[in-house]
């Protein structure tokens, strides 16, 4: 099973992420994304990375195979594109994040994802 997990830092992200590597076992793969804007400044990218290596630490510890993507533009146009690339089962994301406010229920990127991805979504509370 290939599961692609949004990653921004936040506790939902975390709990998000938490949930892939219970979900992907001993025989899945994980591949999380972590998204910046196209024009970001080179501080957001050192960040980007953090978050990044933050989450490859968790997956390790967890004994999860996992690979992660820099991704750049919006946060679920860069996952769905992941997903897609990687034939993802499922994608899993947390219902809020850093910059979510779209929405009372979801943050803007789950609810991009429910309504938008063409793969399953699990939306991690």
């Amino acid at each position: 099973m290939r599961l692609v997990v949004g990653f921004d830092g936040s506790e939902h992200s975390v709990r998000a992420l938490q949930r892939a590597a219970s979900l992907a076992g001993d025989n899945g793969h994980v591949i999380v994304v972590s998204a910046i804007a196209e024009n970001a400044a080179p501080s957001d990218m050192v960040v980007r990375k953090g978050l990044l290596e933050e989450a490859s630490a968790t997956l390790d510890k967890h004994g999860v195979p996992h690979s992660s993507i820099e991704g750049s533009g919006k946060p679920a146009a860069a996952i769905m594109k992941a997903a897609d690339e990687h034939a993802a089962s499922l994608i899993v994301v947390g219902s809020r994040g850093r910059g979510a406010a779209a929405s009372l229920l979801l943050g803007s990127c789950s609810y991009s994802l429910v309504h938008g991805a063409p793969h399953d979504v699990l939306v991690v509370r």
